[in-house]
């Protein structure tokens, strides 16, 4: 697979940096533990402090408190977020998963009762999987 490369537009570059300086802000060098993804420290107040800034949700429909935003821009603020080692597993999944899949698969009722807080930084979600014989590793599945 090839792929083309590509340069930021300034308004990418923009977010880029404006994320930089919230979290050198935030999180100056040694003040938290870094983590990474879902696993990474469960911050509430952090992941608020993202959603003011329309970080949260920025995939999901403005209707329901989202940004309308493009992948780059939810890519280019995760990429961020991973590379400084963000508290990010309050929202992690709800932003990352939930949200989407109540957008598309959800009643308008769901959607109005879950979205919004998502995208407030107001709720988190987990997975949990688990199968006779195997626990939680999802490799050993067997189920069809």
């Amino acid at each position: 697979m090839r792929f083309t490369p590509t340069e930021l537009t300034s308004d990418e570059l923009a977010l880029q940096t404006d994320v930089r300086a919230f979290l050198a802000e935030e999180l100056p060098p040694g003040s938290h533990e870094p983590g990474l993804g879902m696993s990474a420290r469960h911050d509430k107040e952090f992941s608020k402090k993202m959603a003011e800034r329309g970080w949260v949700g920025m995939a999901l429909p403005k209707e329901w408190g989202g940004s309308d935003k493009k992948a780059v821009d939810r890519f280019i603020v995760v990429e961020e977020m991973l590379r400084w080692g963000a508290p990010v597993g309050y929202h992690w999944v709800a932003d990352r998963q939930t949200g989407s899949i109540i957008n598309k698969f959800g009643t308008d009722e769901q959607r109005e009762r879950f979205l919004p807080p998502i995208c407030r930084g107001e709720l988190g979600f987990s997975i949990g999987m688990s199968e006779p014989d195997s626990g939680s590793d999802l490799a050993s599945v067997s189920t069809r």
